[in-house]
């Protein structure tokens, strides 16, 4: 491929102009850069490496950042117990021998929906392929927030958005509260969400839904990096587990101590309302899963102590 190609075919290299198109066209961009293969970030080690350590609040890098083993995070008894809306863990996972999704043809983006519905067969629930979803179902979808769609502008950019809806589907495991989105920012999101703060909920949930995925995929993996993403915000367990609580001005102070984010109930960029936040882990490198849900459980509890 030649420099600034916005597509590649498969074993191909991505170039660093696409990589950090998104930031160069959004100024208010915060982080800008979105890999478009597994190789991306051995090839542009020296570029991508002082963005991993602002991402995840770190100095150096970890010697190993994650053991790649089964996702068994069933945190302990919480020392929290926060007034919260909801719930929600959710893994971020590429799988290997594909492009990621900003540099993906939709030929390539159809065989990755093909390969994780043929997969998902094997769990009680429904597929969702957006490019035919009945309006009846795209209501439900949103009003569980389990939908996701094309508006945010810095995908768009990226190329992670194209070819629009296709290749792209939601699934909803039987019970309702977890799922997988396909082909959004990465190949795969599992997730899910509970009422109240229950982490231990969404952890079992996650957990018994990813490992029937694990038996027949093999996820992009670096020893030093943990799972590859697309965004060098969520490399090594590719897992944010959020919060959704409301907080005053004193908790918000005593949660900024703790190397978390802290949003608006809709993500990234949200504004605020009424107080209610959306708080997760910065820092998904070099921890365990259990390591972020103890830490986030601390950092709430310190936060909500009488």
């Amino acid at each position: 491929m030649t420099e600034g190609s916005t597509r590649t075919a498969v074993g191909s290299r991505v170039s660093w102009d696409w990589i950090s198109k998104s930031g160069r066209e959004h100024a208010d961009s915060r982080i800008g850069l979105y890999a478009g293969e597994p190789e991306s970030y051995e090839r542009f080690e020296a570029r991508f490496r002082p963005v991993i350590l602002r991402c995840h609040g770190l100095t150096g890098l970890p010697l190993e950042a994650h053991s790649g083993g089964r996702f068994l995070a069933a945190p302990k008894r919480p020392r929290a117990d926060p007034p919260a809306v909801s719930s929600r863990i959710r893994l971020a996972r590429n799988i290997e021998g594909f492009h990621f999704p900003s540099a993906m043809e939709r030929t390539e983006r159809c065989e990755v929906l093909r390969v994780v519905a043929d997969v998902l067969r094997d769990v009680p629930g429904r597929l969702y392929p957006l490019n035919r979803l009945a309006p009846e179902h795209e209501r439900a979808l949103r009003r569980t927030k389990m939908l996701f769609d094309n508006r945010d502008r810095f995908m768009a950019s990226a190329g992670i958005l194209d070819d629009w809806p296709e290749g792209r589907a939601v699934f909803v495991a039987a019970d309702g509260r977890a799922g997988v989105w396909i082909n959004e920012e990465d190949h795969l999101r599992v997730f899910a969400i509970t009422c109240g703060y229950d982490m231990a909920s969404a952890a079992d949930a996650v957990s018994g839904l990813l490992e029937v995925i694990e038996q027949r995929l093999t996820f992009a993996f670096s020893r030093r990096l943990g799972f590859l993403t697309s965004c060098p915000g969520n490399l090594g367990t590719g897992m944010r587990a959020s919060v959704l609580v409301p907080c005053s001005p004193v908790q918000v102070r005593r949660l900024r101590q703790w190397n978390l984010e802290l949003r608006g109930a809709r993500g990234e960029g949200s504004q605020v309302v009424d107080g209610i936040h959306a708080v997760a882990n910065r820092r998904c490198l070099g921890l365990s899963e259990a390591d972020i849900l103890e830490r986030l459980d601390a950092a709430i509890a310190h936060a909500f102590a009488a």
